[in-house]
């Protein structure tokens, strides 16, 4: 395998999708190249269940370079990127559902819908 084949394959190395001789050839060319080694030490310096915790990364709280190894990992982890992407925007669907209406005035309700509704708790 050569570097071209390594970062082809690194993405679906990090989410366990190769074979165990594809994953083989990728360890065994990190072992010879000093430069995928280097990358794939930076981009394996979190495991993907450690960016589960995407809270702080979230708020933009972590020191500088905790953020620089979650991006990097971010990089290769179509999965973890996935996720993050997930979790924003569940975020935001929270935030604006929350949010209260443009006007101040609640939504106008049929007296018979009232009366239904109260008839029917009256029933028990």
């Amino acid at each position: 395998m050569n570097c071209d084949g390594y970062m082809a394959h690194i993405s679906d190395f990090c989410e366990r999708k190769l074979s165990p001789e594809k994953v083989r050839e990728v360890e065994a060319h990190v072992a010879v190249c000093p430069s995928c080694a280097a990358f794939h030490r930076t981009a394996f310096e979190i495991t993907c269940r450690e960016v589960a915790e995407l809270y702080e990364y979230i708020e933009n709280t972590l020191p500088p370079e905790k953020r620089a190894i979650f991006e990097r990992h971010f990089a290769v982890c179509i999965e973890c990127k996935n996720y993050l992407e997930t979790y924003r925007a569940t975020m935001r669907m929270s935030a604006d559902a929350l949010k209260p209406p443009a006007n101040d005035e609640l939504p106008s309700v049929s007296e018979d819908f009232v009366r239904s509704i109260l008839h029917r708790r009256r029933q028990g």
